[in-house]
């Protein structure tokens, strides 16, 4: 049976005591599981310990499974993506309790276990009176609040072009990928550090450090590009306001996300 674990998550860094530990505690009635159910329960067992390998596993053979069903329930793209993003953080990433996938107790395959999960949040996320127009720039100019910055040339920067910059803002993050803008909403918002995003994506924290400033480069130099081309702000108030966009930026994404 331990053989049919190593071939299904080659790689995977789990001693069979330890799986046999963590089966004990979940499993009722041991002669009831199916042999595919206790491979599930393997994987499971090393995701709950952080294993970088297992962590690829589940996303590469397990996730997936859960896309269909979603997309029955609202069909966009980035819907679908918003809600996987937000199962991988809630089954995998660990708070004061284990992670939501030691729960696992291999009573059916975890593709299953992991849909069902996922069909529960995509509803409640459609509960949300928010999810319709969380992507709307109106929205997002709208609720951005500039911060005071104590600088008389900024304040007065903010009290002409404040419009425009709420929303040379707002579209800049709506230009960004699924995958940035889910990584900045975990990280601004869900206030996960980049080990904890890291274990979601089953990457290197250095990697996530990339991403994330990555995307604020991109958001601060598309910000400058809109404020330049489509409100047409003279160049002498231009480099200020590109300044004061840059020196706020993320008090302004942990607003916007």
């Amino acid at each position: 049976m331990w053989s049919e674990v190593l071939d299904r998550w080659p790689g995977i860094g789990l001693e069979f005591d330890r799986f046999c530990e963590h089966a004990r505690a979940r499993v009722e009635d041991a002669s009831a599981l199916s042999s595919r159910n206790v491979v599930d329960l393997a994987l499971a067992c090393a995701c709950t310990d952080g294993d970088a390998t297992a962590l690829r596993h589940f996303d590469r053979s397990v996730l997936p499974a859960a896309e269909r069903p979603v997309r029955r329930i609202e069909s966009s793209d980035a819907f679908v993506e918003e809600v996987l993003q937000a199962l991988r953080v809630r089954l995998l990433v660990a708070s004061e309790a284990p992670p939501r996938i030691s729960e696992y107790a291999g009573r059916g395959p975890l593709t299953a276990w992991v849909s069902v999960a996922a069909v529960r949040l995509a509803l409640n996320s459609l509960r949300s009176a928010a999810r319709a127009d969380r992507f709307s720039d109106e929205r997002w100019a709208t609720a951005l609040v500039l911060p005071e910055t104590g600088d008389p040339e900024h304040e007065h920067l903010k009290a002409r072009y404040a419009a425009e910059l709420k929303e040379a803002l707002a579209r800049a993050c709506q230009s960004l990928t699924d995958r940035e803008r889910a990584v900045l909403r975990m990280y601004f918002v869900g206030g996960l550090n980049i080990d904890k995003i890291g274990k979601v994506y089953g990457v290197h924290r250095g990697t996530v450090a990339r991403w994330i400033a990555k995307a604020k480069d991109t958001i601060a130099e598309r910000t400058r590009k809109g404020l330049t081309e489509d409100f047409a702000i003279p160049t002498e108030d231009l480099e200020s306001l590109d300044r004061l966009a840059r020196s706020q930026l993320e008090l302004s994404l942990a607003q916007l996300f």
